[in-house]
């Protein structure tokens, strides 16, 4: 069966949205909204890559909040044929600022 990428672009973005929504409701979160297919997804051979800018202040560690969001991404595939996982997280922080730059990269193959 030939995969309809544009119909599993949406299910992911969907999905990765409303875990970092749901974090962000405890946990000093904040998506970025600079998310752009043309730039965003990334299809490399078999897999599908998904690109999301956030930032997260200085008392989450950015360990604590992968770790999080994983738990959470598990929840959400437990009941799904379409089951999206964390490639990496990159944290592209300056030391004088009060955020963590962070870019959270997710894929389905």
């Amino acid at each position: 069966m030939e995969k309809n990428y544009h119909i599993f672009d949406k299910i992911v973005y969907s999905r990765i949205i409303a875990i970092l929504l749901e974090l962000s409701l405890s946990n000093p979160v904040k998506i970025v909204d600079d998310y752009d297919e043309r730039y965003s997804i990334r299809y490399d051979g078999p897999w599908a890559l998904y690109t999301f800018h956030l930032e997260i202040e200085k008392e989450y560690s950015p360990d604590k909040f992968l770790e999080d969001f994983k738990s959470r991404l598990e929840q959400q595939n437990a009941g799904s044929d379409i089951q999206p996982v964390v490639v990496e997280g990159k944290d592209y922080t300056a030391p004088f600022l009060n955020t963590h730059s962070y870019y959270l990269t997710v894929a389905i193959s």
